[in-house]
């Protein structure tokens, strides 16, 4: 609003009616006259807008109101003064010919604060407004001023002459333009200077409201305010993926499923897509692949079901028909419903039951005393036997002989039931020895050790019990079987007979061989070694019965014992050994004995029984002098007092987990649903061929279920371990080409797969020399290393299928040809 001072209004009336006029108003409000010029209100030369002469600065932009800035409009544009102060009730008239000269006020000295706006200063306490009168006004003695005496005030300025007419003139302003007829350029009206400050204030607030919208535009788009955009997934891993979304400000849960996928790879989001709008906060749900495995809820299930879930493992899928009293069903799988794979090549196995004689497949895992009597109510004569096994099978059906599941028309059945560490010496002991005054249980039941052991990195070794007549019984290691029976494994020493291997002091006998074994203990443990304890002649174990002695390291019989060198000298070697631990064996105890010589952070799974093996490459053979008759050495790398520490404590290389399959599929025939055919022949043979073939044929690839059509000179490689495809080389020209198939796990369009295939090629691809999407194929091709390389995909909503040309650009000849047929030859036959 305009400012006004009540106490130095003033008022300029109209010279016909007498009406006063208001600031501003250019025609009287009662009559309708025009305001005469001299009464018209001076202009802010800034903005044109009128202000009254009290003032400094003007009301609408703040410019100040100065002698050398301002222009007064009632002289026209001639140079404004600073005017001669007004007395607060002076009232100017257009008729009165000599104004009256008001009381001269004192001077104030004006101070700005600091900071203060110019604007809202006081007004000029000396200002007075012009008169109308053509008279010069008498000009006034200058009044020192009361603070400093320094104040001087401006000469009167003449106020222009009127015309005859009662027009006013104007004299010429300097450096204004001039009219060739000799007329001074008219000046600017108020009311164009009022416009142009309206429209500077208008472009002002255009100019802002448009900052403003691109500036909300801007951080709107970068989505620092509203809803995020869900990312494109460019990353294989779970973990980058979660990382991406956090980062957008959503909340993410984590789901992990068993997939083809290796572990930690990313399979899908739930509650959102790629590219959708969401608000920030919004929960998603990454789903993580545990690698593949068994879905809980597969045993019970209908089995198509069961094999379309399975197919998608990315691992041969095996099926079985297996005795059940519920058939028609998914009865038992291996591994078991809802565990991982842990062997890759194996696969998985699922059994489906069907009605026959045997061993129901329902008795695995059954209560021991439950499957005897429901045996034995089926006609069956059932003995129980201890295993160690894992904590789920204490008490409970682990294996069978025959075996679970499989017809047989045998009556006579062992079932072997799970135990624990206290119950070692039922699972090892052997038939009871009489000696003197009681019977006693040696530790020579080998056998009850049978099985496959493997370490997290599916590292196997398989034990297996040896019986023959070429010496001692004990078990072996599959391929790795000993040239010498003495280097069978065992858990006892060297002895002439069975007494040795009782792991306890027995009655009237001072022998106790097996002192300081573990077996003898309250840890739970046990030793399974190699060797019997006994020393090598060469190569061989050297039991040194008799007349045998060791001659020039040959183990030799002799009748005159005396003839042979006594200097020759024996040496012990490092041999297999393990520490057997079942479940409830004390692994701190061992440690804190001293029993390892090194440290680890590894804690093995104390509800699976499993064995810790010696890396025996860390130990030197140790000679000695082959002792007189009647005195031996102590093994040094031998369970007993002389036992050299384990220098490796249990890690993840060296501990072997007890795998349990209480059905042994290898008993049943097998129908492989998924992954490569083993059984069949010609183009879908899995093993690699030696020579290039004669003639082009198709490869069938049996788990995603396409066909590529491969030319003639080409090495078939072996189907890769999974069954996804193979790899066909012509080495005359160093031409590859390989095939593969995938399940369409993100259910990626083809053009999404297309730029998930540019991402993760490499740098080349990105811009490639040819890439293209036609229905559902893709096609992509670069040059990258010297070669060239050309893909095609089939992208479906479940699968996906491909086939890559790779080969020389300096023989492009050869390969550019190709890239018209073979890329064409790949469909789906499914």
């Amino acid at each position: 609003m305009r400012r006004k001072s009540k106490e130095r209004e003033v008022i300029m009336k109209c010279p016909k009616c007498g009406a006063p006029f208001e600031p501003g108003d250019m025609f009287c409000s009662e009559c309708g006259a025009p305001r005469p010029a001299e009464l018209q209100p001076p202009t802010c030369p800034e903005c044109g807008h009128p202000f009254t002469p009290d003032m400094r600065f003007c009301e609408e932009c703040g410019y100040l109101l100065t002698p050398e800035a301002t222009t007064d409009a009632g002289v026209g544009n001639g140079p404004a003064v600073r005017l001669a102060p007004a007395a607060s009730a002076m009232t100017v008239t257009a008729d009165v010919s000599t104004p009256s000269i008001p009381v001269e006020p004192t001077p104030i000295n004006v101070e700005v604060p600091f900071g203060q706006r110019h604007d809202v200063l006081p007004r000029d306490p000396y200002a007075v407004p012009i008169s109308d009168s053509s008279q010069t006004p008498t000009p006034r003695q200058s009044t020192p001023n009361v603070n400093d005496g320094s104040t001087q005030f401006m000469p009167p300025v003449p106020y222009p002459a009127s015309g005859g007419n009662g027009s006013t003139t104007v004299p010429p302003i300097a450096g204004a333009p001039v009219d060739p007829s000799g007329a001074t350029a008219a000046p600017i009206p108020a009311s164009q200077k009022r416009r142009t400050g309206l429209i500077i204030g208008i472009v002002a607030a255009v100019v802002a409201v448009v900052l403003c919208v691109v500036g909300g535009l801007v951080v709107y788009k970068t989505e620092m305010i509203g809803p995020r955009t869900v990312p494109q997934v460019q990353t294989k891993q779970a973990a980058n993926v979660v990382k991406q979304l956090e980062d957008k400000g959503f909340v993410v849960k984590r789901k992990q499923v068993y997939s083809a996928l290796d572990k930690g790879g990313f399979v899908s989001m739930d509650g959102a897509k790629e590219g959708e709008k969401l608000d920030k906060g919004s929960t998603i749900t990454v789903v993580e692949s545990l690698g593949p495995g068994v879905p809980k809820g597969t045993v019970g299930s209908d089995p198509k079901t069961a094999e379309t879930s399975l197919k998608k493992m990315g691992v041969k899928v095996t099926e079985h028909e297996v005795v059940s009293d519920d058939p028609g069903k998914v009865s038992v799988t291996v591994p078991a419903d809802g565990m991982p794979v842990t062997n890759t090549s194996n696969g998985i196995h699922i059994g489906v039951g069907v009605s026959g004689k045997g061993i129901p497949i329902e008795i695995a895992g059954m209560d021991k005393d439950q499957a005897k009597s429901e045996l034995e109510s089926k006609g069956f004569n059932v003995t129980l036997v201890p295993r160690f096994s894992s904590k789920q099978y204490l008490g409970k059906i682990a294996r069978s002989d025959p075996s679970i599941g499989v017809m047989t028309d045998a009556t006579n059945v062992t079932l072997y039931y799970g135990v624990d560490a206290s119950k070692k010496m039922d699972v090892v002991g052997g038939e009871p020895i009489s000696f003197f005054d009681g019977n006693y249980t040696p530790a020579d039941n080998t056998q009850s050790m049978e099985g496959e052991y493997c370490t997290d990195g599916g590292d196997c070794i398989t034990l297996q019990n040896k019986l023959d007549n070429l010496g001692p019984n004990g078990l072996v290691i599959k391929g790795e079987e000993p040239s010498d029976a003495w280097d069978r494994l065992s858990f006892c020493p060297y002895a002439q007979d069975a007494l040795g291997c009782v792991p306890k002091q027995m009655s009237n006998s001072s022998d106790y061989l097996m002192k300081d074994y573990l077996v003898t203990g309250d840890t739970g443990a046990l030793e399974l070694f190699s060797g019997f304890t006994l020393p090598n002649c060469g190569t061989t174990p050297f039991v040194g019965d008799a007349y045998n002695v060791c001659d020039n390291g040959t183990n030799t019989y002799s009748d005159n014992v005396s003839s042979i060198d006594s200097a020759e000298y024996l040496r012990y070697l490092p041999k297999e050994f393990f520490v057997v631990m079942p479940v409830g064996a004390k692994l701190d105890q061992l440690e804190s004995s001293g029993y390892f010589a090194g440290k680890s952070d590894y804690q093995p799974d104390k509800d699976r029984p499993y064995l810790i093996r010696r890396d025996n490459s860390k130990y030197q053979p140790i000679s000695y002098k082959e002792p007189a008759i009647g005195e031996y050495h102590v093994n040094p790398y031998a369970p007993g007092p002389g036992r050299t520490a384990f220098k490796d404590a249990p890690n993840a290389k060296n501990v072997y987990y007890l795998v349990e399959n209480p059905v042994d599929f290898s008993q049943f025939k097998e129908i492989t649903i998924s992954g490569p055919d083993t059984s069949s022949s010609g183009a879908n043979d899995s093993k690699a061929d030696e020579q290039p073939s004669t003639e082009a044929k198709d490869y069938a690839n049996a788990r995603f279920g396409y066909v590529a059509n491969i030319p003639a000179g080409y090495v078939w490689g072996k189907e890769s371990g999974n069954g996804d495809g193979r790899t066909f080389t012509n080495t005359t020209d160093g031409i590859q080409i390989k095939v593969w198939g995938s399940d369409n796990t993100s259910g990626n369009s083809p053009q999404q797969e297309l730029d998930s295939l540019k991402a993760s090629v490499s740098d080349e691809a990105t811009n490639p020399a040819f890439q293209l999407v036609a229905g559902q194929s893709i096609y992509l091709s670069y040059a990258k290393d010297g070669y060239i390389y050309y893909q095609r995909e089939i992208v479906r909503d479940d699968k996906i299928a491909a086939i890559q040309l790779k080969y020389p650009t300096s023989n492009r000849s050869a390969g550019d040809p190709l890239t018209e047929t073979v890329p064409k030859s790949l469909k789906f036959v499914d």
